[in-house]
């Protein structure tokens, strides 16, 4: 079937490591995930010619519990899912010189566009396990599972009919799609839509309709594709000639002569106009987010790894270093291969365009705040308490807040005081995001714990090999245990936690190392329901923030190597000196702060403004 047809937008193919949809359905981690998911939901409310590609992981992220000494334990269920429906294509790629099957599966049942996710868990198929663990084991397994997302997801979209006029690349790890559109390129097999604004369509799952007559072809060229991918010869990593079957397109040479690993192929100057060209082109039809200004977080791989594992994708180690550097940085080639990029939000934009500045080729990055969907975040008698006033909101609010309390109670078998101020702070487990600063002071923090006059909860993940991250889950899994009336971590950190927190929490805490928080949407989700934010001025908050009238900021926006020390003072100057009045002394004044909350956050900060910024900024193509 057509999606969108005859629609003067530019269609988009949306790429993506990972979706929060559901909480049933384990293929996100974390923040990246969740807001992939509400982007495809929101393209969805509107109408917008919008397909994603991601992968079916069959384990999920880390289920991570917390063992009786405090520590934490990963385990990785198996997952099935009856819901997803079989397209009938299956595309192959090459990893270590091996081709190696991946199915294609069509999500369309959350309330999103169509996602069509990768998987490798065949019968008989090399690598099989490879789609098992998001952003589990270590490089080489990362590197395939990016083969797979990046040039197996375009093969996919090829077999299905789908030709986008904007590729969008969520994050890095969606680089190698840019390779693999380039490689087509270069063997004049173009693989973009319409020209913009000229009624493109997609083909959106012609495969997914059993019996289609669309589909027929499809299915019938990506298995002989699949069938060419098992013959090709040995890739580049061994010196010899690789044909690597991209679905629908047949198999055109596009790498060195055998032993040219390290230098360029025979006719080497018409190898390099043609690459620049496609390129060139390649980049019109490609834009990209950055989503993190911390280092280890923009990954890179060495070209010796790259070309072992096929990831180069037939590219010279000449031709990888003029796209991503040496080593390949997968946000450098982010940068390289698009026309424009984005940071996810506008103090995100003035760090990220600093920190990229040596790149010799980029994008302009400019700044699209991120969103969260409504639908899928707000309460919406909450919304509609906002604007009717009264006290119903207060009632309402408290009924979240019971409701929070009682899984509290049933998790953890405390149970706090829904007449006292509760703060919530949920994140991924990481150093910068400085989970512990509350506690720092012990002297102004322990006479409100032992008091109840604050009550805390936490919850958050560590990655399984993050060792640093784990110590700090345990670190709050002790201070619940010395504070067990006041203090309570929420273990195996979902999509189900972050709601209940987001909405039944008196105030939202973050206190980041500013500028290292990119943008920080469980804030927005906060906001959305009046629980109001109390936050360094990092991410999005710069934006929302109205300090006493949305909710608090914590310090000015300090950035030194003395942030800890500046920032507890602030952060207790302000706890002590207005929050803890206010909430105790003025229910007017909080009603009122709630009231403003809702109404800065649920349109400014939604994923339907996002969308439309990408739409007028980015897809349009208006600075190509």
């Amino acid at each position: 079937m057509q999606l969108n047809t005859g629609s003067k937008k530019p269609s988009v193919a949306y790429f993506c490591m990972e979706y929060g949809l559901d909480n049933g359905f384990k293929i996100f981690s974390g923040g990246l995930g969740i807001l992939a998911g509400d982007l495809i939901k929101a393209a969805r409310d509107a109408d917008y010619p919008m397909v994603a590609v991601g992968i079916l992981w069959r384990q999920g992220y880390t289920s991570q519990t917390i063992d009786a000494c405090g520590n934490p334990v990963d385990a990785y269920p198996e997952y099935r899912y009856d819901f997803l429906k079989d397209t009938g294509v299956e595309v192959s790629v090459t990893i270590k010189e091996t081709p190696v099957r991946c199915k294609v599966w069509l999500c369309d049942c959350f309330g999103n566009v169509p996602l069509y996710l990768l998987d490798a868990f065949l019968p008989d198929n090399p690598e099989s396990l490879v789609t098992g663990q998001l952003y589990g084991w270590f490089a080489e397994e990362r590197l395939a599972q990016e083969i797979i997302l990046g040039v197996g997801g375009v093969r996919a979209l090829d077999a299905l009919g789908i030709r986008p006029d904007i590729y969008h690349f969520n994050e890095g790890h969606a680089a190698l799609a840019g390779l693999e559109l380039i490689r087509r390129e270069m063997e004049g097999a173009s693989l973009f839509g319409a020209a913009v604004g000229q009624g493109a369509n997609i083909c959106a799952g012609a495969a997914a309709t059993a019996g289609a007559a669309a589909c027929a072809t499809a299915t019938a060229t990506a298995a002989a594709g699949a069938a060419t991918g098992a013959a090709a010869g040995a890739g580049a990593g061994a010196g010899a000639s690789q044909r690597v079957a991209a679905a629908g397109q047949g198999d055109g040479p596009i790498v060195a002569a055998a032993g040219a690993v390290g230098g360029e192929p025979a006719g080497g100057r018409r190898r390099s106009a043609r690459f620049k060209q496609a390129w060139a082109k390649v980049r019109k039809h490609i834009v990209f987010t950055t989503h993190t200004p911390v280092m280890a977080g923009n990954e890179s791989h060495e070209h010796r790894a790259m070309l072992y594992m096929g990831a180069n994708n037939g590219f010279t180690p000449s031709e990888l270093a003029k796209l991503g550097g040496s080593p390949f940085n997968m946000t450098v080639a982010g940068l390289n291969l698009s026309y424009l990029a984005n940071a996810v939000s506008e103090l995100h934009a003035d760090t990220a365009n600093k920190m990229w500045a040596h790149v010799k080729t980029p994008s302009k990055i400019l700044s699209v705040t991120n969103g969260v969907h409504n639908g899928t975040w707000q309460d919406p008698d909450i919304a509609r308490a906002a604007r009717e006033g009264g006290e119903a909101l207060w009632e309402l609010h408290m009924q979240a807040k019971a409701r929070l309390i009682g899984e509290i109670e049933s998790r953890n078998g405390v149970r706090f005081d829904p007449h006292k101020l509760l703060i919530g702070f949920a994140r991924r487990a990481a150093p910068y995001k400085r989970s512990d600063l509350i506690f720092r002071d012990a002297a102004k923090i322990e006479p409100l714990l032992e008091s109840g006059k604050v009550q805390l909860v936490f919850s958050g993940k560590a990655h399984p090999n993050d060792m640093v991250g784990k110590a700090i889950v345990s670190n709050l899994s002790s201070a619940a245990k010395k504070y067990p009336g006041s203090v309570a971590f929420l273990q195996n950190y979902d999509m189900e936690i972050g709601r209940l927190l987001t909405r039944g929490c008196d105030v939202w805490l973050n206190n980041p190392i500013r500028p290292l928080e990119a943008s920080g949407t469980s804030g927005m989700k906060a906001a959305m329901n009046g629980v109001l934010n109390f936050s360094v001025l990092d991410g999005w908050w710069p934006e929302g923030c109205a300090h006493g009238e949305n909710g608090w900021q914590i310090g000015g926006g300090y950035e030194g190597d003395d942030c800890d020390d500046v920032d507890a003072k602030a952060l207790y100057g302000v706890l002590l000196g207005e929050i803890l009045p206010t909430y105790y002394d003025d229910r007017g004044k909080w009603l009122s702060m709630m009231r403003g909350s809702i109404g800065m956050s649920e349109r400014k900060f939604s994923a339907a403004r996002m969308l439309d910024d990408y739409a007028g900024r980015l897809y349009s193509r208006q600075q190509v």
